[in-house]
C-alpha cells in the first residue's frame, strides 16, 4: 500500500507539475507569439531582401565614386600639364621680350681696352668706322662717326683719338 500511495503521490506531483507547466506556458506563449513562425520567416526574408538590396546600392555608389575619382585625377593632371606649358612658355615669352629691349638700353663693352657703357647702335657704328679707317676710307670712316656720335649725345667712344685721327 505504501508503493501504491507513493506512486499515486509521484503521479499527482507529475500531474501537478505538467499543469503548472502548461500555465505557464500558456500565459508566456503570448508574450513570444508577437508574430507566427510564417509571419518572422517573412519579416527575415523581407530583412535579408533589403540589406542585399542596400549592399549593391553600396556597391554601385562606390564604384561610381571610384570612376568620378579617376576622372578627376585625369582632369588633374591635364591641368597641371597645360599649367607647367604655360608657364614655360610664359618664361620664353619674357626672356625674349628681355632680350629684345636689351637691345635698346646701355650696354656695357670694353673696346680698345676702355670699359664703359654703350649706347644701342653705338658699338655697331663705331665697328663700322674702324674698318672704313683701316681700309683706308677715310670719307666713309668720316661719315660712320658722324653717325656715331648722332646714336648718342654723350657717346663713350666717340672721340677722334680712339678713332686714331
Amino acid at each position: 500500500m505504501m508503493t501504491l500511495q507513493h506512486s499515486c503521490k509521484q503521479t499527482l506531483l507529475r500531474a501537478f507539475c505538467l499543469s503548472s507547466a502548461v500555465v505557464c506556458l500558456c500565459a508566456s506563449s503570448s508574450a513570444w507569439a508577437l508574430f507566427s513562425d510564417d509571419e518572422a520567416r517573412k519579416a527575415i526574408l523581407d530583412l535579408r531582401k533589403s540589406l542585399a538590396t542596400t549592399q549593391l546600392d553600396l556597391q554601385s555608389q562606390i564604384e561610381k565614386l571610384k570612376t568620378d575619382n579617376a576622372e578627376l585625377r585625369g582632369k588633374v593632371e591635364e591641368l597641371e600639364k597645360q599649367a607647367q606649358d604655360i608657364d614655360n612658355s610664359q618664361k620664353t615669352y619674357y626672356q625674349d621680350l628681355d632680350n629684345r629691349l636689351g637691345n635698346f638700353e646701355p650696354r656695357s663693352s670694353t673696346i680698345e681696352g676702355v670699359t664703359g657703357t654703350i649706347q644701342p647702335g653705338e658699338k655697331k657704328a663705331y665697328d663700322d668706322s674702324l674698318k672704313a679707317f683701316q681700309a683706308g676710307n677715310l670719307k666713309k670712316a668720316d661719315d660712320g662717326f658722324a653717325a656715331f656720335t648722332q646714336v648718342s649725345e654723350q657717346p663713350l667712344f666717340a672721340s677722334r683719338t680712339l678713332l686714331g685721327w
